[in-house]
């Protein structure tokens, strides 16, 4: 299993994915739009919302994204979203997750 897949698996046995399909559609619709003008295409973006009061979102390594309810409640129009999804989306360009496991784990085996 890749990565991007283990961490999603951990994500959702964490968190409750919002149970409204339509708002799942809306966030996985503009968020591929934005990926269609992205440096980084040669990979399948996911795009998932969370139901937590928390205002945040998040990224993780193989194109995975997830924002929290919390933040789409104090979001006035679609902008914000885009905004939001393409900071996060940045994050999997430029592979931020990847090299934060890459220095930890380099980290670790210098310690072992």
């Amino acid at each position: 299993m890749a990565i991007g897949k283990e961490v999603d698996a951990d994500v959702r046995s964490k968190e409750k994915v919002y149970g409204d399909s339509e708002w799942q559609s809306y966030l996985n619709e503009v968020g591929q739009k934005i990926v269609k003008v992205c440096d980084r295409q040669g990979i399948e973006y996911h795009f998932t919302v969370i139901e937590s009061d928390q205002i945040n979102a998040f990224a993780t390594p193989g194109g995975y994204v997830y924002f929290y309810t919390g933040i789409l409640n104090l979001m006035d129009n679609e902008a914000e979203m885009a905004a939001v999804l393409a900071h996060e989306i940045s994050h999997v360009v430029a592979r931020h997750s990847v090299q934060h496991l890459q220095k930890a784990l380099g980290i670790q085996l210098l310690a072992s």
